[in-house]
């Protein structure tokens, strides 16, 4: 019965011991992974972007990770390929990482930068459609006009944005012809909206920095609008007016051919006058004064 029992202690200490050493390599490993880690993110801040992937794939490829540091790593291969501008490779381990992935906040993240390495590679068809898979797109009401993939451009929209105009380019959109160009030019607008997002140029630090000039000008814009609201009009009058006084400008086009234009035009100059006319007052009541160099 003694004899049986040193042996279970013995085993006992043998299972103990070997757990202790099992334990220690792992630790080790774990030491190893993490140098590797910041091995490979010091060379990324020092600009040698395709020496910090082979460290990320070490990593990556080394051992037995969990599958969500698997996606971390995946995630930081697919940076580090991204900022070199490799975007094929990139859009491959941001992939790998998004199936590795459980964080649905790091997923919406991953949509983003796949669609952007797709829009970058000259994919942008694949773009398109990746980004309406990543993007629920609530359903419009409205008379359908055109369609942008699977989105709606609804009469309702795209009236809200003429009304938004000054009046004389209200009416100028009212006709038949002139809302279809209006139609063009507002989807034009999305098209070019939506290539800047998929290319993800919003989270870069030149938007940032351009967004705050944007919201100087919007303001300036809004007190343009206040000031000169009501203070601009052309009758159709005006308008066959002054195609009759600039005929060798348009030439063999007839006034409906150029009416558009016209209005355009006239509009422009009557808003320049009133403008300067606005700063001028502005320069008076602040007692600018302007020195010579």
């Amino acid at each position: 019965m003694k004899k049986e029992y040193i042996l279970f202690l013995l085993v006992l200490v043998l299972i103990v011991l070997n757990l202790i050493i099992l334990y220690k390599i792992n630790e080790k490993e774990d030491i190893l992974s993490d140098d590797f880690l910041k091995w490979a993110e010091l060379l990324k801040e020092k600009g040698f972007s395709s020496y910090s992937t082979e460290g990320y794939k070490r990593i990556l490829f080394g051992k037995d990770l969990s599958k969500e540091m698997k996606s971390k790593i995946s995630y930081l291969l697919a940076e580090s390929y991204y900022a070199s501008s490799n975007f094929e490779e990139a859009y491959s381990y941001y992939l790998l990482s998004k199936i590795l992935s459980n964080d649905k906040e790091m997923i919406k993240e991953i949509d983003k930068k796949l669609v952007s390495s797709l829009e970058l590679s000259g994919r942008s068809k694949m773009a398109s459609k990746e980004l309406d898979k990543a993007t629920s797109l609530t359903r419009k009401e409205g008379k359908v006009l055109a369609k942008i993939g699977q989105e709606d451009i609804t009469e309702e929209e795209v009236l809200a944005r003429i009304d938004e105009l000054p009046e004389p380019l209200k009416k100028l959109y009212s006709s038949k012809e002139g809302f279809k160009n209006f139609l063009k030019s507002y989807i034009a607008s999305i098209l070019i909206e939506r290539a800047a997002r998929r290319a993800n140029l919003q989270e870069t630090e030149d938007f940032k920095k351009r967004q705050k000039e944007v919201e100087k000008d919007v303001l300036k814009n809004m007190y343009l609008e206040k000031e000169l609201k009501d203070k601009i009009k052309i009758d159709e009058k005006e308008a066959r007016e002054y195609f009759d006084k600039n005929k060798d400008i348009y030439k063999d086009k007839n006034y409906d051919e150029v009416k558009e234009s016209i209005y355009q035009r006239l509009y422009q100059e009557k808003q320049n006058k009133l403008v300067q006319e606005l700063i001028q007052r502005l320069f008076e009541a602040e007692n600018v004064k302007i020195f010579e160099n």
